[in-house]
């Protein structure tokens, strides 16, 4: 099953790839041995045309929603964790609070807000975590 039928997109490559390598680190760093982590990337239907208005002219650009998973099967992260994780920060305090991988995910939650996305994140204790990154990505123009 073909799970993506426009494989090249327009992005931030650098800021994407940061991302995305914080998750698969911290799925990798939280997964005891012999556990796993399954990376998964889906196109969310067909690309879709959205105007936009580009130097006080209308302009047409055809995107594509993508949904990354990254899963794991590590050790899980509590409610009250995530919770802290998705919350915006509230100051230099609590900036200064969260743990290096706490920091580490709002810090690639906010790069993913700002690239007109958004994160996901479920878990179980003792069962693992997903990751979902969802992000609308222009395709090249033909």
């Amino acid at each position: 099953m073909n799970q993506v039928d426009n494989a090249q997109v327009v992005c931030d490559e650098e800021r994407l790839s940061r991302v995305l390598m914080n998750l698969i680190q911290n799925a990798y760093e939280h997964t005891p041995p012999g556990g796993g982590v399954l990376v998964t990337l889906i196109q969310q239907g067909p690309g879709y045309h959205q105007r936009r208005t580009e130097n006080g002219r209308l302009a047409f650009k055809t995107y594509a929603d993508y949904e990354i998973h990254i899963q794991d099967t590590g050790q899980g992260i509590s409610e009250e964790e995530i919770s802290r994780i998705m919350a915006p920060f509230e100051g230099e305090k609590t900036a200064k609070e969260l743990r290096e991988r706490d920091r580490g995910l709002h810090i690639a939650k906010n790069v993913i807000e700002l690239m007109g996305g958004e994160l996901y994140v479920t878990s179980e204790p003792d069962r693992g975590t997903e990751f979902i990154v969802h992000l609308p990505l222009l395709l090249p123009s033909n």
